[in-house]
């Protein structure tokens, strides 16, 4: 018989974030990564790198910890399947992730820190 188990990860590290207004990010987005696509979920817009694998890395995931290099985002009150830049030369599909739990955690905590002070950020730990 075979066992499914779920495992999600206990922590994600966001090493470096960048908010966006819009319509930058839609550009960012189309122009420099070639990702084609973006998350959404409680109104934040994002995408996200992870380091790459390594024998650190895959040790600290089974440990449920994972590492993001990067995040940029953006405010996105409600959701559509595919946003387009005003000038129509970009277009990017959005995956509306909203029933991850991780993902869920993540947005949240996006919008927390955009409400609390500079100086409170850096000791800011998590939700």
């Amino acid at each position: 018989m075979v066992k499914v188990s779920y495992d999600p990860f206990k922590e994600i590290v966001i090493l470096d974030k960048v908010k966006y207004e819009l319509e930058e990010f839609i550009k960012v987005l189309g122009l420099s990564s070639g990702i084609g696509f973006a998350n959404w979920a409680n109104g934040i817009i994002f995408v996200y790198h992870s380091l790459p694998w390594s024998e650190t890395t895959i040790k600290e995931a089974l440990n449920g910890k994972l590492y993001w290099y990067h995040v940029a985002y953006a405010d996105m009150p409600k959701y559509k399947a595919v946003l387009e830049s005003k000038d129509g030369k970009i277009k990017i599909g959005i995956v509306n992730v909203s029933s991850s739990e991780i993902m869920d955690k993540v947005t949240k905590w996006l919008k927390v820190l955009e409400k609390l002070p500079r100086y409170l950020e850096s000791k800011r730990k998590g939700l």
